[in-house]
């Protein structure tokens, strides 16, 4: 299996992004003792890992989109609570 193959192959598990089927020869090109990715499955497998990591990113960006409002709106409550317990102390 040539480097670039591997590299995408083990990118596409991680990615868990699922690789063309062996038998398609527009995706795959079989040596005597090699199996390796042809120009179109290399673009297809990165396409696939490229989708994958931009859904990951819209979910992280989501999360951060809703938190970020609590997390300041709790700051602002924990401010204001210090400066009551402080006026009231003096």
């Amino acid at each position: 299996m040539s480097g670039k193959t591997a590299r995408l192959m083990l990118m596409a598990y991680k990615f868990d992004a699922e690789l063309p089927d062996r038998e398609n020869l527009e995706m795959w090109d079989h040596d005597d003792c090699r199996v390796i990715l042809t120009i179109n499955g290399r673009t297809l497998v990165r396409r696939l890992i490229d989708e994958e990591k931009s859904r990951r990113l819209d979910v992280k960006v989501r999360w951060l989109k809703l938190l970020t409002p609590i997390i300041v709106a709790l700051i602002g409550l924990v401010g204001t609570l210090t400066g009551l317990v402080h006026a009231i102390q003096k």
